[in-house]
């Protein structure tokens, strides 16, 4: 990766196009819970105001973790929408 200027290389295309990783499958999980103090300090809110929590594993074709991500988000601010449809077999 260090080839790689990140401040102009979009990460994924990198990741796929360059070093032939093939993203296959992802996990997220949103929860809702407490921030840390510094957490709260950063987005600007009272540790006691519950935050969303965002967890997601980006994995290869082979099973490997390619990607793992956390975030957390001001629930007065913020909303998740999903679309999930079937696969027909």
């Amino acid at each position: 990766m260090t080839k790689f200027n990140l401040s102009t290389t979009v990460l994924y295309d990198a990741l796929e196009g360059d070093l032939n990783i093939n993203f296959n499958e992802a996990e997220q999980i949103i929860t809702c819970g407490f921030p840390t103090k510094e957490d709260a300090e950063h987005l600007g809110l009272n540790e006691m105001m519950c935050v969303l929590i965002t967890e997601r594993m980006i994995f290869d074709s082979k099973g490997n973790l390619v990607e793992y991500y956390k975030g957390l988000f001001r629930s007065d601010m913020h909303s998740f929408a999903m679309k999930l449809n079937r696969k027909n077999n």
